[in-house]
């Protein structure tokens, strides 16, 4: 019941930007483009590997394929194809190039991938820029990286 209802609220999503989007050339390959909006933040923290640390912008960007990484212990994370994680040994990974039993850190210490799906929908995604060295935060207590720093839905 719940997939069902969270896969029609996924559709109805994509309709209303299909609509909101119509007048703009968008192309999730172009990175050029991933960014159609922004808000300026101030005393806004995330909670990240070394400690709360400030944010200045969410990013609200264009439509992407949303992926979906469940892990053995349950926690998942929903995000875009280019979403960045970590592997065990602290290597940024894309969230579409996991592999099943590969191990990414979260809370709990490096946990194996169960699964990686490429879902049936495209959403716009929301990156935060994280204002530390490092540029890491936890999502869905998952160790994420900031991507608009290296070129991100919260779930």
């Amino acid at each position: 019941m719940i997939n069902s209802l969270k896969y029609i609220i996924l559709m109805l999503i994509h309709l209303i930007e299909v609509v909101e989007y119509r007048d703009m050339n968008l192309n999730q390959d172009d990175i050029t483009q991933k960014i159609i909006d922004s808000i300026d933040l101030s005393d806004i923290h995330i909670d990240t590997d070394s400690g709360w640390q400030p944010i200045s912008h969410i990013h609200k960007t264009q439509p992407y394929d949303v992926y979906k990484v469940i892990l053995e212990n349950g926690m998942y994370l929903e995000g875009a194809d280019l979403h960045i994680l970590f592997t065990e040994d602290m290597k940024e990974i894309h969230l579409k190039n996991l592999i099943v039993g590969q191990k990414i850190i979260t809370k709990d210490g490096p946990i194996a991938v169960k699964s990686i799906d490429k879902l049936s929908s495209s959403v716009s995604m929301f990156d935060v820029t994280v204002d530390s060295p490092d540029h890491r935060y936890w999502s869905n207590d998952i160790l994420s990286h900031n991507t608009i720093c290296s070129s991100i839905f919260i779930a």
